[in-house]
């Protein structure tokens, strides 16, 4: 007597033989979609003591697929298994199933993470490296603006992260153009720094295939001179230094000359030197000190960075004339 029947109701399988009598609890059945019909799946064998099961449907007709759940991802895999023959599908069937588990004990993912979810992890493993002063906030910051643009260029968040070939990547530099045309040369080559990072990251917890891992366009290479981003001349400079010498001294109140003040010694310090802004703003008395004086009566006074408040982690060292 065949062991195949029809199923009237929503079908199941049994965990211990393949050949034996279907009941309708078992939990290896998927849910219904809302409005589908009961016999959605016509004829179904358990496979591997029940833990998955070769099907034919309403909608596949002669050919066999094979359900099985994987509980570590808590999703389903419905594959076709290209077969009408039941006994070749269910050898089909195994094979598939060892060779998953195979996958999931190497620790890869059966089901792709969507960027969003992947840009997510990133972001948050950035933020521990600025809370244990690994790196500054300010490059969190900076970090969450270049993925951005990247999430947009594969087409929103909730692609799948495996989605899109790695030399897909070498439009990205033209479409990043016709998107903002006054783009610098030195914004994408930060940018394609942070897609890399976050591929690898995505790489390293095995999300991604190597084909996935975006390949750009040598036009923009680290090993060129790409332009810096534009800086005062000789004469912008002069002209900023005349107007700063009388900026403090027009202040309607004492308190306003003072913050004018401020803004001036702020200008002058950061541009002689280089400092960033966020340096500046965490600079503290005590990591100045004077040399000596000057025959001028302007003392030589030396600036020490520490290599918590850069922003590559090196300290270095400024001499000023005040």
């Amino acid at each position: 007597m065949s062991s195949t029947r029809k199923v009237q109701q929503t079908p199941s399988l049994v965990p211990n033989d393949e050949n034996s009598p279907q009941t309708a609890s078992n939990p290896l059945t998927p849910k219904l979609r809302k409005g589908a019909k009961a016999k959605y799946i016509i004829e179904e064998h358990p496979i591997l003591d029940g833990t998955g099961k070769v099907v034919r449907t309403r909608h596949t007709g002669d050919t066999w697929h094979c359900f099985f759940y994987v509980k570590a991802e808590q999703k389903w895999v419905r594959k076709s298994l290209h077969t009408k023959i039941l006994d070749e599908a269910k050898e089909a069937g195994r094979k598939l199933m060892y060779a998953t588990l195979a996958r999931l004990d190497a620790g890869e993912k059966l089901f792709a993470k969507s960027y969003g979810e992947v840009v997510a992890e990133f972001l948050e493993q950035k933020q521990e490296d600025a809370d244990a002063g690994m790196i500054t906030q300010g490059r969190v910051t900076t970090i969450r603006c270049s993925l951005n643009w990247a999430v947009e260029f594969v087409g929103g968040e909730k692609k799948p992260i495996n989605a899109l070939a790695g030399l897909e990547w070498k439009r990205y530099y033209v479409w990043r153009r016709t998107r903002k045309p006054e783009v610098k040369d030195v914004t994408l080559v930060n940018e394609r720094s942070q897609i890399s990072s976050l591929f690898k990251f995505a790489d390293e917890r095995r999300y991604i295939s190597p084909r996935n891992v975006p390949v750009f366009d040598k036009v923009l290479s680290k090993h060129k001179q790409v332009e810096r981003r534009d800086a005062f001349t000789d004469k912008e400079y002069s002209h900023i230094c005349s107007i700063l010498r009388y900026f403090d001294k027009h202040g309607e109140t004492e308190k306003e000359q003072c913050e004018r003040r401020f803004i001036r010694d702020f200008f002058m310090l950061s541009c002689n030197n280089g400092l960033r802004f966020g340096e500046m703003r965490r600079l503290t008395w005590q990591q100045v000190a004077v040399l000596s004086e000057m025959a001028d009566g302007h003392p030589l006074c030396e600036i020490k960075l520490k290599a918590a408040d850069t922003k590559n982690r090196k300290a270095r060292a400024y001499s000023e004339r005040t």
